[in-house]
């Protein structure tokens, strides 16, 4: 009946909140973990969630890569706007998915009254496919001293000691926190320690985001 149905479809909502693999693949959890880490958001639209991601110019091809995982939740093409950055005039590429109850696991998992923070049971996520999106989001690798950093502006210093920990528990790399511009964190790894790092989440760069790893 019309009746069972409706519940049958309540159900599985509210299912897909607790578990999104039950409709993501593990390409598309992997993408949603590593960019929410990184430059992506998700939003609360009514009832329902989106995931949002944005990138300049320079980074269109890797927009693009993840708008072609997600295709099947979008209902519209990417779309550009340009901004100043860098006190240049430059043009950026973002796209939204639609409003699903799949994204909204992993709004309760991220925000916190509404701001992104980071956690255990987020970085308990992370594998290295996750893990070298985070890295192609965020990731800055220095040519002349051969070690990578990650931005990880947003979070706190709390924060950037889970992460820290996360690091050195999981792939025995230990990350120093930086602080620069008297308001931002980061995590440097030592040339040796960059050197494990790229072996690990090499396999999963998306082409053209090879300069991110050197």
């Amino acid at each position: 009946t019309a009746r069972e149905l409706y519940k049958e479809i309540k159900k599985y909502k509210k299912d897909i909140q607790i578990n999104p693999s039950l409709i993501l693949s593990q390409l598309q959890q992997d993408l949603i973990v590593g960019s929410t880490i990184g430059d992506g958001t998700i939003k609360q639209r009514n009832l329902n969630c989106h995931f949002r991601v944005e990138h300049s110019q320079k980074q269109e091809h890797y927009l693009k890569w993840k708008f072609n995982i997600l295709k099947e939740f979008t209902s519209s093409d990417i779309k550009n706007y340009e901004k100043i950055s860098h006190e240049k005039q430059t043009k950026f590429y973002y796209f939204l998915t639609l409003t699903h109850p799949a994204f909204n696991f992993y709004r309760k998992l991220f925000y916190k009254n509404s701001i992104k923070t980071i956690s255990e049971d987020i970085l308990s996520l992370l594998n290295p496919q996750s893990l070298a999106i985070w890295v192609c989001d965020d990731g800055s690798y220095c040519k002349k001293q051969h070690y990578l950093i990650l931005c990880t502006n947003s979070y706190t210093l709390e924060e950037h000691k889970i992460i820290k920990k996360y690091f050195e528990e999981n792939w025995n790399l230990n990350p120093t926190i930086g602080f620069r511009d008297k308001k931002y964190y980061y995590l440097r790894f030592k040339v040796e320690d960059t050197k494990k790092l790229i072996s690990i989440i090499k396999p999963f760069i998306p082409k053209g985001m090879e300069y991110k790893i050197g």
